[in-house]
């Protein structure tokens, strides 16, 4: 058995998007790794916590934040 790990997804109930966290079997899918904060911000950076996020994820992220350009410019230098 692979390591388990932290993997954020996205949920849809009642016409509403949140993301979920699960602990999971590292597998081969298409997850982007977000490290924790270096100075121990248990929000994480930007306030994105540590761990995987699924594209689906990324997207809602992506959509959360779009007023906050700081965030943005974190996540687009965690997908290069």
């Amino acid at each position: 058995m692979d390591s388990m790990i932290k993997v954020f997804s996205i949920i849809r109930e009642n016409g509403e998007e949140r993301l979920t966290d699960e602990f999971r079997d590292f597998d081969d899918s298409d997850l982007l790794y977000f490290p924790p904060d270096e100075d121990e911000n248990p929000d994480g950076v930007c306030g994105i916590p540590e761990g995987y996020y699924t594209n689906g994820a990324i997207v809602f992220l992506l959509r959360k934040h779009k007023d906050e350009p700081e965030t943005i410019a974190y996540i687009a230098d965690m997908m290069e």
